[in-house]
């Protein structure tokens, strides 16, 4: 079923707003984290002094012990807190695709490349056709990041195709409607990279 463009509008809104709020939701845990990793340190410091302070051989024993489980929970949140921060760096970007795409669909200019570094006034028709540039096909159609991406798709758009590659880029379409999801999620991984 074909949506309206109002229906398509209000997803990305949806979208928007989810991801906004997984992003503040994981961020809280971060700073929960590091108020852990205050206490582990504090609790370290404590059972330090408790160790100087102890007079006989057995409570020194344990609190040796002692001593590990804090460095032991600090290292586990550490690293969860480090796998916390890249999920929030990978949420960052795909709040840039939604972002993108609402913004597009709502007639502000495309995040990725215009394309106007492949403008030519002696080609027959990009230029007559705004192909490149501002406001042009490419930029509306754009979602490259590579720099051969971006050429790949200008060679796409200035050159003539035959009736045979017309027609595999067709299937090619279709075959990559009923992933449109993943698409959201690779671009967002390649989103923030410095590729060229």
């Amino acid at each position: 079923m074909l949506k309206t463009q109002a229906q398509i509008i209000s997803g990305y809104g949806q979208k928007i707003t989810e991801v906004t709020a997984q992003i503040n939701q994981t961020k809280k845990l971060v700073d929960q984290l590091s108020l852990v990793r205050i206490g582990l340190f504090l609790a370290e410091v404590l059972f330090f002094v408790l160790l100087l302070n102890s007079a006989d051989d057995n409570s020194r024993t344990l609190i040796q012990v002692l001593l590990l489980l804090p460095v032991v929970g600090f290292v586990y949140v550490v690293r969860k807190q480090a796998k916390l921060d890249r999920e929030i760096e990978y949420q960052k970007q795909l709040l840039w695709v939604y972002q993108n795409e609402w913004n597009q669909l709502n007639a502000q200019p495309n995040g990725y490349d215009d394309g106007s570094q492949f403008e030519s006034e002696s080609h027959p028709y990009t230029s007559d056709l705004d192909i490149f540039g501002r406001a042009s096909l490419f930029e509306l159609i754009n979602r490259c990041y590579t720099k051969t991406g971006k050429i790949l798709l200008a060679n796409r758009l200035a050159n003539k195709l035959t009736k045979d590659e017309i027609l595999a880029r067709q299937e090619a379409v279709k075959e990559i409607q009923g992933k449109i999801a993943e698409t959201y999620d690779f671009r967002a991984n390649l989103h923030g990279h410095d590729i060229e």
